[in-house]
């Protein structure tokens, strides 16, 4: 008999966390799931460390396959799952005790495409102790109200619970990173039956060193820069009065990074995201000059000069910074004035 539920993880060098995670699940207060470990290719013990769980328990299943990423291992994660329903829980990360009955009950009542909680970050190394929260009433969501919300708090494909038919016309853009944008973006083309959202904090969400490491260099990707193309793409072609907001998420975000760049000269490692950005700003060049985007007019002329030449936004940018520097030396705010990088 098939279970309800199928937690999917994809494992990549976690020794240090999984069994925590592992625990988590296999703790839940709703027992009729089965808990899928995918093995992405792991070079320390992580797959050992799951294959010792799955013979303790008979609802663990352990895949190990070569490395294809995250969104190539929670593929294979979802094409060998057989719950009505499924979730994505990251290695280094855990769910409190009830969070499978409660998210699958939201469902099972709304009928919604998926359901979503909020979700507590902790520390690595901080212990975080299981907290009960009382019960909260979920709210209901349209697709495009869910959209506009994760557009001011971030895009992730954890901390929800999918109806498992979502995945025969949905699946993770494999070879990218910044996934999970691009995922939220198929969604809000694709489905219609809506989210229900809890505010309970459900999931937690574990911040270490080298997550930090890792996302201050995602952070200057052309993944990231594709990723909100994709973005704005699904939004002008399905809810273009959000556009103004995707554009800032998926574009103007990681733009700011770009005076860092310049600044740092760090041009060589940057050299693609870059031509991305640029390529995506000229693309939209009209629009930049129609201010379809409500920016100020600072930012507006900084992003047309970019959109035509790297070369003359450097020149921009290091006036800019030579202006700062004799802001200081007379005692007068340059940020104040617009004027800092």
């Amino acid at each position: 008999m098939n279970p309800t539920i199928s937690i999917i993880v994809p494992v990549y060098n976690v020794e240090k966390y999984v069994s925590a995670c592992i625990e988590s699940v296999l703790n839940q207060t709703f027992n009729d799931l089965e808990l899928i470990l995918v093995d992405d290719g792991s070079n320390d013990n992580s797959g050992i460390i799951c294959d010792t769980y799955m013979e303790k328990d008979e609802r663990i299943r352990v895949i190990h396959q070569k490395n294809k990423g995250l969104s190539g291992a929670r593929n294979r994660g979802v094409r060998e799952a057989r719950g009505k329903y499924i979730c994505f829980l990251d290695s280094d990360d855990y769910i409190s005790l009830d969070f499978c009955e409660k998210m699958q009950r939201m469902l099972e009542e709304s009928d919604a495409d998926f359901g979503a909680c909020q979700y507590r970050k902790f520390h690595d190394n901080e212990i975080m102790d299981d907290i009960k929260e009382s019960n909260r009433p979920y709210s209901y969501m349209s697709n495009r109200e869910y959209l506009e919300k994760q557009l001011g708090s971030g895009f992730s494909a954890c901390a929800k619970m999918y109806k498992k038919e979502i995945f025969d016309t949905n699946s993770f853009c494999e070879g990218k990173i910044h996934e999970d944008i691009i995922w939220s973006a198929q969604l809000a083309l694709n489905l219609k039956s809506g989210v229900c959202y809890t505010e309970e904090k459900l999931y937690y969400y574990r911040q270490n060193n080298s997550g930090i490491m890792a996302a201050s260099k995602r952070k200057c990707s052309p993944d990231r820069v594709y990723a909100g193309e994709c973005l704005i793409n699904a939004v002008n072609d399905r809810y273009p009065e959000l556009l103004e907001k995707a554009f800032k998420y998926g574009i103007i975000f990681p733009w700011s990074y770009v005076d860092g760049i310049y600044v740092h000269r760090t041009f060589s490692e940057n050299k693609l995201f870059l031509k991305e950005l640029q390529k995506v700003l000229r693309e939209n060049r009209k629009l930049l000059k129609s201010n379809q985007f409500n920016l100020t007019k600072i930012e507006k002329s900084r992003l047309i000069i970019f959109s035509y030449s790297l070369l003359l936004y450097g020149c921009n940018a290091y006036t800019r910074l030579l202006r700062l520097y004799l802001y200081k030396v007379i005692g007068k705010d340059a940020y104040k004035d617009g004027h800092g990088i």
